[in-house]
């Protein structure tokens, strides 16, 4: 069957219409070939988004265009485990590990420009004359140059794989293929399909609702886990919500809402990457100077030569001064940052932005 058959533009996400019926949306068809229609939609939304990322002569791509790419493909992967009930085995095992694989690509990335955008006002100012060259930079700002090199080479290992990942999203054209013809086989051959789109996604974000507001109310200082699974779920959340909230009372504004949460749990989340970063960073250090110092037993040749190994070797302790003096700081953020969303989350805030989901997610039928 012909492939062209379908429409799936991002822009309706609906089956074509026949000659005498108007087109028809997701929330009104059968839960899998909406589904399938809906996947296919986004794997198209993909391979619109990789050429101009893999070209290499157009430069470094923009932040704009990674962050499209970033929500892109985190939409997909989750689209395809929510939904796997509903896909079946029309999304091969290989197909499902290359998704996985392009949304931990793209965290990684996301990872390294929270990192460097935190550290950026720590670094080492740019000299104003050549005496102002000189001076030797602060603990705390040659720690932050130091550290900021390190996320750049994961930056740039990201970016590497981000490409590579880009190349690679013309292997979803048979997926999309088995996706067409699947669904219009659906639609000619007339099979029974008992349970809705419509319904699928209100199960769904029952589920998911009951699973992220259980996080989001243990969320406390130092609880990093329960805070990257609240904002986890409640990104899963937008993504069931988004194929019907233009066509549904309340769905915007309840979107909006559930939006509003899942920022404040992102600042959080942000400040937990910067923390890890300078406590991979201390190990680093930590390691970089008992080495030397190591070294300059193990292979002591004469007095002379042992102070100035030794002096070379202290040079990696003033990393480990200016990781303190980071971590300080952080922590000042961190602290003050989690009083901001104890104050504003309050248990009541969240039970009430849960009973409004839950009973959005009862209108699906």
């Amino acid at each position: 069957m012909r492939d062209d058959l379908l429409d799936v533009s991002p822009s309706t996400l609906s089956l074509p219409p026949r000659r005498s019926a108007a087109p028809q949306l997701l929330i009104e068809m059968q839960a899998e070939p909406a589904a399938r229609l809906l996947v296919r939609s986004l794997v198209e939304q993909i391979s619109q988004m990789a050429s101009p990322l893999a070209d290499v002569s157009q430069g470094p791509p923009s932040i704009a265009r990674l962050a499209a790419w970033r929500t892109a493909t985190h939409r997909l992967s989750a689209s395809v485990s929510l939904y796997a009930e509903a896909l079946t085995d029309s999304v091969s095992r290989k197909s499902r590990r290359r998704l996985q694989g392009w949304s931990r690509q793209a965290e990684r990335q996301q990872r390294a420009e929270v990192q460097l955008a935190w550290l950026r006002p720590f670094l080492p100012e740019a000299p104003a004359s050549e005496s102002d060259a000189v001076a030797d930079p602060s603990d705390e700002s040659a720690a932050a140059a130091w550290l900021t090199r390190r996320v750049v080479r994961k930056q740039l290992a990201a970016g590497t794989s981000l490409r590579r990942a880009s190349r690679d999203a013309t292997k979803l054209r048979d997926l999309v293929r088995s996706l067409g013809v699947y669904t219009t086989a659906l639609r000619l051959d007339d099979m029974p399909q008992p349970r809705s789109f419509a319904s699928l996604t209100g199960r769904l974000l029952r589920e998911e609702g009951e699973l992220a507001f259980k996080h989001a109310r243990d969320i406390r200082p130092g609880d990093s886990r329960s805070v990257r699974r609240a904002c986890d779920v409640l990104r899963r959340i937008g993504y069931l919500l988004e194929p019907v909230r233009m066509h549904l009372s309340g769905a915007s504004a309840l979107s909006e809402r559930l939006g509003e949460l899942r920022t404040s749990i992102e600042q959080l989340v942000d400040l937990g990457t910067v923390a890890n970063a300078i406590l991979r960073a201390g190990r680093r250090a930590g390691a970089l100077y008992m080495t030397s110092l190591l070294r300059t037993q193990l292979f002591e040749t004469s007095k002379q030569e042992s102070s100035e190994e030794l002096e070379g070797a202290t040079s990696t302790k003033d990393h480990r001064r200016g990781l303190l003096a980071l971590a300080k700081k952080l922590n000042v953020e961190i602290i003050a940052a989690f009083e901001r969303f104890g104050e504003a989350w309050t248990d009541d805030r969240i039970n009430a932005l849960a009973a409004d989901l839950d009973a959005f997610a009862n209108q699906l039928r």
